[in-house]
């Protein structure tokens, strides 16, 4: 399973996704709320979303009858949510130093 973790976390939306999910300290947001801050369409959204949910990246916190289907409300706080967070610091950390150099 850590293996399907690491995975997603290098898929460039995926990270993105888990990026504004930790930026909202715990709150769960829905692909609708976030395919809009990630410049993607709501379905590329809502897939990369199942996908990390599935790899226990993140978690289904709830859902929402809204017109006739259901709003998925996830949350960054899967089984390996704090490896995840882990890696991001640790490249961002990489980009910092990049850029300092340059």
């Amino acid at each position: 399973m850590w293996r399907r973790s690491a995975r997603c976390s290098v898929i460039p939306l995926r990270v993105a996704l888990v990026r504004l999910l930790r930026a909202g300290q715990g709150e769960a947001m829905s692909p609708n709320q976030l395919h809009r801050p990630a410049h993607e369409p709501l379905g590329n959204v809502s897939y990369h979303m199942l996908q990390l949910a599935e790899a226990g990246v993140i978690v289904l916190e709830r859902t929402r009858q809204v017109r006739g289907g259901l709003e998925h409300f996830y949350a960054f706080r899967g089984r390996w949510a704090d490896a995840v967070a882990h890696t991001l610091d640790a490249l961002d950390a990489l980009d910092e130093q990049a850029e300092v150099a340059a």
